[in-house]
């Protein structure tokens, strides 16, 4: 099994993609369960999975995709990219917090 690793600028993230020997690529971040594979972001990000896998790596790590970060009592629980910051609200638990960020370091709008 290959894998690339991709880490922020501010060494807080690290992004794996996973290339399994079925020709599977899974992509998510180190230590955490959130994950998506390349079939699953065609055709929203391009129309092969080389394609979509490509263009989605380079929307977070260009600083385009907005990543939200999970806490409970001050402790990462949770990372994954996000398509509706504010929706995430709704759905935290008791004592968890979310912090929305992009791979750069900096907050969204």
């Amino acid at each position: 099994m290959a894998a690339n690793i991709y880490e922020s600028p501010d060494g807080k993230l690290r992004l794996v993609l996973t290339a399994g020997d079925d020709g599977d690529v899974m992509l998510g971040f180190e230590g955490y369960p959130w994950h998506t594979h390349a079939n699953l972001l065609v055709p929203s990000y391009g129309p092969t999975k080389d394609d979509a896998l490509k263009r989605f790596v380079q929307d977070i790590i260009e600083s385009r995709a907005v990543i939200a970060l999970y806490r409970r009592g001050g402790e990462i629980i949770g990372i994954e990219i996000t398509l509706d910051p504010a929706e995430d609200l709704r759905y935290l638990a008791e004592g968890e917090t979310v912090e929305h960020r992009f791979w750069n370091g900096s907050s969204p709008p």
